[in-house]
C-alpha cells in the first residue's frame, strides 16, 4: 500500500477498508426524450335518447363503452362494456355521431381509445 490515505492501494482502488473509490463506470447516459401525448377532445357530441320500452320499464344504469378514436376525430368503432341491454343501442347509435379532436403524439394525430360511461335515470 502507498500514498497518505489510509486504505488505499497504489492503483487507486480501495482495499475495503476505506478512502479512495475510483469507479470504472461510464457516466449516466442521458434519459430518452419524452413523448407527449393528449388524449381525444369532444368537440360535438349527441345526447342518446332514452328508449321507451327502457322508460316503460323503469330501467336506469350506466352503460359503459370504449370508442376508438381515428385520427381525423372520427368514432369509427364502438364496443360496450358494460350497462342495461335496452339501454345499449341507444347510446351506441348516440356516441357513433360524436366528434372528437384527435388525440397526438408528439404533436402528431393518431388514433386512440376513448371510455365514456352514459347515465340513464328519470
Amino acid at each position: 500500500m502507498s500514498g497518505d490515505v489510509p486504505g488505499a492501494s497504489s492503483n487507486g482502488q480501495s482495499n475495503g477498508v476505506g478512502g479512495i473509490v475510483q469507479s470504472n463506470s461510464q457516466p449516466a447516459a442521458p434519459p430518452a426524450p419524452r413523448s407527449e401525448y393528449r388524449q381525444p377532445q369532444l368537440i360535438s357530441s349527441v345526447p342518446p335518447v332514452y328508449p321507451d320500452v327502457a322508460r316503460g320499464q323503469n330501467i336506469r344504469g350506466d352503460v359503459v363503452v370504449d370508442l376508438l378514436v381515428d385520427e381525423t376525430g372520427k368514432v369509427v368503432q364502438v364496443q360496450v362494456i358494460s350497462g342495461p341491454a335496452l339501454l345499449r343501442g341507444a347510446v351506441v347509435d348516440a356516441l357513433r355521431k360524436n366528434k372528437y379532436r384527435p388525440a397526438t403524439l408528439d404533436g402528431k394525430a393518431t388514433s386512440a381509445h376513448v371510455v365514456v360511461t352514459i347515465h340513464f335515470s328519470e
